[in-house]
């Protein structure tokens, strides 16, 4: 089992989740049952970054849709705003 844990070991040392658990998943019977834990653990974070990064990618491309559809509007002044502005100049 000591090239796999080996590989295992640098894909999760180079942020590489994926390959980690392909390492592991190879493992012979024993340590696959012994690493059983970790290998649930890792397959639920990689689900969770994964959706992280859809949500991410989903929600960045809404706003730049938006952002194409609708030009920013400058609001109209209050009418605190235009008694204040009225007294300056008077």
């Amino acid at each position: 089992p000591g090239a796999p844990v080996a590989r295992a070991h640098f894909a999760l040392g180079n942020d590489n989740l994926a390959a980690a658990i392909a390492d592991v998943e190879g493992l012979d019977t024993p340590a696959k049952a012994a690493a059983a834990s970790w290998l649930k653990d890792a397959r639920g974070r990689l689900a969770v970054d994964r959706a992280a990064r859809t949500l991410t990618s989903r929600v960045v491309t809404a706003l730049a849709d938006e952002a194409k559809r609708e030009p920013p509007q400058t609001p109209a002044p209050t009418d605190a705003a235009r008694s204040m502005y009225s007294r300056r100049t008077s």
